[in-house]
C-alpha cells in the first residue's frame, strides 16, 4: 500500500485547527483502506497531541480504535531551518509521496518556496491557500520562484470556495446546454456574484479589521468568477480586463465595538461594479457583494445573456441552478450534495492527481491586478 505523508506548517495555527485536521480525519476515514496516511507537524510553538487528535477524531465514523488514527509525527523547530524539510524530501521512497500544506502567513511560505528548488524532481505537491502574499509585489514575487524553481507542477494555489459541496456539478452538462442555447462568453452581459454572512467579526476582530472585506473575500469571488466564466468559454477561461465603475464600502452597526477600535475605518461590506472598457462603450459587467452581518446568509451566482436567458447558481442556503428565458426554466441542473468538507475535496483531489479546481498560475497574478484596481479605487471612497 503506498504511503501518503502530510506535512502541516503551521499545525498550531487556525487554519490547521479549524479547517485542515477535521478535513484530513474525514479523508482517511474514507480512504485508509486505499492508502496510508501519515501526519507530519511541523510548528514554532508546541503542538498539543491529543487536540490534534480530537480535531482528526471528530471526522471519523467508522473507526473508533484510537490506535487506528494516523500516525502523527509532531515537530517544534524555527520554519526557515530546511534541515528537516531536506531529511524529509530525501528520505522519500517510490511508494511514498509527500504533500505539503503551507498553513502559514506569506511571510513565512514565501521563505519556505525560496529554499524549495531542490525538490522540483521529487513526488511531492505543495499546497498554497489564499491568500496568495499580501500584495501584487509579493504575488509577483511567489510566481517567479515557482518558475526560477521550475516547481510549476509541484505548487498548487487553493481557494478552498471552489471545493464547496454544491459546486460539484457536472461542467460537460453545463457546456452542452450553453451550446445547445448558443449562449457563450461573447453575449454574456453581466455577472454577479454575491457572498453574504449574517455573522459579525467578533472572532476575528484582529485580523478582520487590519484586512476587512475586500481583501477577505474578493479572492474567493474571484475564483468563482473564473470558474462559472470558464464553463461559458467551453471550458477555456475568458480574458477581460476589468476596469473599477463604482464601489461602495460599509460598516454594519457596532463593528468598531466588536473589533474593539473606536476610530476603525475597515470595511465590512462592499459593492463594486466593473465594465470591460475604460471608457464608456462596454457591454459586459462585473458585479461582486459581499458582508458581514448582512440580512439573510446567501452565496448566488448571476448570469445575464443578451439574448435574454440568464443562468441563476445559488450555493448557499439552497444548492439550486437553472438555467432561464424570462420566467421559464430552460434547465435546471442536478447538484450533487454531500456531507465532504471543503478541505476534503482538496486532499482527494490531490490523491487523484487533478488539479482542474486549483488556481492557475496566471490567475495568481490577474487576481493581484484587478486587486489592486479596487484598492486605488478604495482611496477615494467614503466609508458608510
Amino acid at each position: 500500500m503506498k504511503t501518503q505523508k502530510i506535512l502541516i506548517l503551521g499545525i498550531t495555527g487556525n487554519l490547521a485547527k479549524l479547517k485542515i485536521l477535521p478535513a484530513i480525519g474525514q479523508y482517511f476515514d474514507l480512504h485508509n483502506q486505499e492508502i496510508n496516511i501519515e501526519i507530519i507537524g511541523y510548528s514554532r510553538s508546541k503542538a498539543n497531541l491529543e487536540e490534534i487528535q480530537s480535531l482528526i477524531r471528530s471526522q471519523i465514523n467508522s473507526i473508533k480504535n484510537e490506535n487506528q488514527l494516523p500516525k502523527i509525527t509532531l515537530i517544534q523547530g524555527e520554519y526557515g531551518d530546511n534541515t528537516f524539510y531536506d531529511g524529509l524530501v530525501g528520505s522519500l521512497t517510490l511508494d511514498d509521496s509527500l504533500t505539503i500544506y503551507l498553513a502559514v502567513p506569506p511571510s513565512v511560505y514565501i521563505n519556505f518556496l525560496e529554499n524549495s528548488c531542490p525538490y522540483s524532481k521529487y513526488p511531492i505537491d505543495i499546497l498554497i491557500e489564499k491568500p496568495f502574499g499580501e500584495s501584487l509585489e509579493e504575488g509577483r514575487h511567489i510566481l517567479e520562484i515557482v518558475a526560477k524553481c521550475d516547481l510549476h507542477q509541484r505548487v498548487h494555489f487553493l481557494d478552498h470556495y471552489l471545493f464547496k459541496s454544491a459546486l460539484q456539478v457536472d461542467n460537460n452538462e453545463i457546456i452542452k446546454e450553453l451550446n445547445q442555447s448558443n449562449l457563450n462568453a461573447d453575449n454574456i452581459s453581466m455577472i454577479s456574484i454575491t457572498a453574504n454572512e449574517t455573522i459579525d467579526v467578533k472572532e476575528r476582530g484582529g485580523y478582520y479589521d487590519n484586512n476587512g472585506a475586500i481583501k477577505d473575500m474578493f479572492p474567493h469571488l474571484y475564483s468563482i468568477y473564473h470558474m462559472m466564466a470558464s464553463l461559458i468559454n467551453h471550458g477555456k477561461p475568458i480574458n477581460i480586463q476589468w476596469y473599477v465603475n463604482s464601489l461602495e464600502k460599509k460598516q454594519y452597526d457596532g463593528y468598531k465595538s466588536d473589533v474593539q477600535k473606536p476610530n476603525s475605518i475597515t470595511e465590512s461590506y462592499f459593492f463594486v461594479n466593473f465594465h470591460d472598457s475604460i471608457d464608456d462603450n462596454w457591454n459586459k459587467q462585473l458585479i461582486l457583494t459581499s458582508g458581514k452581518k448582512q440580512a439573510n446568509k446567501l452565496t448566488d451566482i448571476y448570469i445575464s445573456f443578451k439574448t435574454g436567458y440568464f443562468l441563476n447558481f445559488e450555493i448557499a442556503p439552497n444548492p439550486s441552478l437553472v438555467l432561464k428565458k424570462a420566467n421559464d426554466i430552460i434547465k435546471e441542473f442536478k447538484i450533487n450534495i454531500d456531507d465532504k468538507l471543503d478541505h476534503t475535496r482538496v486532499f482527494e483531489n490531490v490523491l487523484a492527481g487533478d488539479f482542474s479546481r486549483f488556481v492557475p498560475n496566471d490567475k495568481v497574478l490577474e487576481y493581484w491586478e484587478v486587486y489592486q484596481k479596487i484598492a486605488d479605487a478604495s482611496n477615494n471612497t467614503i466609508l458608510k
